[in-house]
């Protein structure tokens, strides 16, 4: 990410403040991304524990979890309706994508 990038987040959250509605689509946006991480991870937990793998993707599977339960929980969640619907519609792209390779051809 770039300076510029990081700049104009920082502007926003200084005009608009730090509010339920912000933490809300911030907390939407990278728990999908997170929860997306962890069903990928997910099924390294049905393998044999035999490979040298395991340890490395069973840990990542679980922090990622844990980033996702944890955002969740210190989040002001915000009771404006319509931001659930826009991160649904923003996020629904990536579901449909993970959704369709799971799928066997």
């Amino acid at each position: 990410m770039t300076p510029e990038l990081y700049d104009r987040a920082r502007t926003a959250l200084r005009a608009r403040g730090f509010d339920a509605d912000t933490q809300t689509r911030i907390a939407l946006f990278l728990g999908s991304a997170k929860n997306m991480n962890a069903a990928i991870f997910a099924w390294a937990e049905l393998q044999p524990q035999v490979t040298v793998a395991y340890p490395f993707i069973h840990g990542q599977y679980f922090r990622e979890v844990e980033f996702a339960s944890l955002l969740a929980r210190v989040t002001r969640w915000s009771a404006n309706a319509a931001l659930y619907m826009q991160a649904a519609a923003l996020t629904e792209p990536l579901w449909r994508e993970w959704w369709r390779i799971q799928t066997p051809p």
